[in-house]
């Protein structure tokens, strides 16, 4: 359950507070050209209509929350700014970023390009009725990429971190996704607490 919780951490923080539209709902999973940037028109043209939707707001950011199977889609001024990807069996993202990975091999194929990447990791633990994780948010900007990782045992120091979200965020998106870690922090989420917060810069 620990684990779970971590990956629906930004989901359901927002979700929460949307005020949210239903649909009949959708059998499939992300498809490739629903990326940051690209419009309304054009994600639904793609995915279809979303299983639910509604506005969401962060901070001084209001964004929109398009809901599908494999996790959601964020709007801002119609456009996406985040694309969160937690359950699609056959997506690999980035990287071969996907849910499930250790995050671990994640990183090794991220240093095995040989490129000057350079980026931030918040580590933080999340708080709520369920339990505690541990989490490690990786931000890439050259790669328009968030990867949300939680440790397996969140009562183990030493247990290994595994992605439970892939987020392909643009600037705006990683502002948002940044945003709602503060909020929590701040004590925003009465339901989500975020303490021993820390932010370190990563390169390549």
């Amino acid at each position: 359950m620990r684990q779970s919780l971590a990956g629906f951490a930004v989901a359901a923080a927002i979700l929460a507070t949307a005020a949210c539209s239903t649909a009949p709902p959708q059998s499939f999973g992300y498809r490739p050209g629903v990326v940051p940037g690209v419009t309304r028109d054009k994600i639904e043209a793609i995915l279809g209509k979303p299983t639910a939707s509604g506005p969401f707001k962060v901070g001084n950011i209001n964004a929109e929350v398009m809901t599908y199977p494999f996790g959601q889609v964020i709007l801002e001024d119609d456009r996406a700014v985040v694309i969160t990807i937690i359950k699609d069996p056959a997506y690999k993202g980035p990287f071969g970023a996907a849910p499930g990975v250790m995050i671990d091999q994640f990183q090794a194929a991220v240093k095995a390009q040989k490129v000057h990447r350079s980026g931030h990791v918040e580590y933080y633990d999340v708080l709520v009725t369920q339990g505690e994780t541990r989490t490690r948010d990786w931000y890439d900007p050259a790669d328009n990429l968030m990867v949300e990782s939680a440790a397996t045992n969140a009562n183990d120091p030493e247990a290994p971190y595994q992605i439970v979200a892939v987020n392909l965020a643009n600037e705006a998106g990683r502002a948002l996704l940044e945003q709602l870690v503060k909020s929590k922090l701040s004590g925003d989420f009465p339901d989500q607490h975020v303490q021993n917060y820390t932010s370190e810069p990563w390169s390549t």
